[in-house]
């Protein structure tokens, strides 16, 4: 299951950039790529990270440019539980004053402006901030309503853009559906959904005997993070679910009789795991259906958060 900030965050890269996942095709693809010539850009982001927000602090989620109108806007997503929003106030400064983040991002006379998006159930949370936290920037909030399975409509709640014609457009709110099963590959995507996402694109090739890692991530076409990073996702991804084959050097050698149910069973369940667990379990260098089964019982029950509705809205 998906964590709703990655949901955020591939709904964001969903209106702004022109991909398909591989295996399943996007609903409203790239709508304000298409419509206002908003475009997903974090190409600087991994390259620049360490000089510019230093070991401890995280980029945005994403960043946005209009080439057209000289706009570029900084993004935040924002989820939902408190502890989400702790450093928002530090981040909206951050974006606002850093002279080396304005130097490598903002292109010479572009206007910026900071967008953060959240769940209905850290609204009021997120407002609170923005009306106190002191900035020259201009400050927009989106919000994201879930409306069925897989559908979303993501409408502007606070403040003005500097673009009329997204103003209005985002005033009326736009209907948006990200890829559900096979995640965009973002930035600051989890190791547990890297690596399930990966196993089940993988697993679309089995009509293969083979398949060499570099032309697999080179077909995807929503890789924007780190070669070595997908590398490292793929070889976990092997140790925890041998029952897709073996690596070989560059290539993946498939199973001839592979047991597809448990491979599914496998890689779902990676995708539910916390950081410190996945690690746990790669470091035993296993993962039967057993320990599954002991894990999900001992596992405590987890308190159900709604993060796309409240009482206050």
């Amino acid at each position: 299951m998906l964590h709703p900030h990655e949901i955020i965050t591939n709904i964001i890269i969903t209106l702004t950039t022109p991909v398909s996942t591989t295996g399943e095709p996007i609903p409203s693809n790239g709508i304000l790529k298409k419509k206002l010539n908003y475009v997903f850009d974090m190409e600087k982001f991994e390259e620049e990270r360490d000089a510019i927000f230093g070991r401890n602090f995280h980029p945005p989620d994403g960043f946005l440019r209009n080439s057209v109108n000289n706009i570029s806007i900084t993004v935040e997503c924002k989820s939902g539980l408190d502890e989400d929003i702790t450093n928002l106030r530090d981040q909206l400064r951050f974006y606002s004053k850093n002279e080396n983040f304005k130097n490598v991002f903002i292109q010479g006379e572009e206007r910026n402006e900071i967008l953060i998006v959240c769940t209905n159930k850290c609204f009021n949370s997120v407002l609170n901030v923005v009306t106190d936290v002191q900035i020259a920037k201009n400050l927009i909030i989106w919000r994201v309503k879930k409306t069925y399975e897989d559908k979303f409509i993501i409408r502007k709640v606070y403040g003005t853009h500097i673009d009329e014609e997204l103003d209005e457009l985002m005033e009326q709110g736009v209907s948006v559906s990200p890829p559900y099963n096979l995640l965009l590959l973002t930035p600051n995507i989890s190791m547990t959904s890297l690596i399930g996402t990966l196993g089940m694109r993988i697993t679309a090739n089995f009509i293969q005997s083979e398949l060499e890692i570099d032309k697999f991530i080179s077909n995807q076409n929503d890789v924007i993070i780190p070669y070595q990073k997908i590398k490292k996702a793929i070889e976990h991804l092997f140790i925890l679910v041998q029952e897709i084959g073996e690596l070989e050097g560059e290539k993946i050698i498939f199973k001839k009789r592979p047991n597809f149910s448990l491979i599914l069973k496998k890689i779902e369940f990676i995708y539910g795991l916390k950081k410190v667990e996945l690690y746990d379990f790669l470091r035993e260098k296993s993962l039967t259906e057993e320990t599954i089964e002991e894990f999900q019982r001992k596992r405590a029950p987890q308190r159900r958060i709604n993060y796309w509705t409240s009482n206050n809205n």
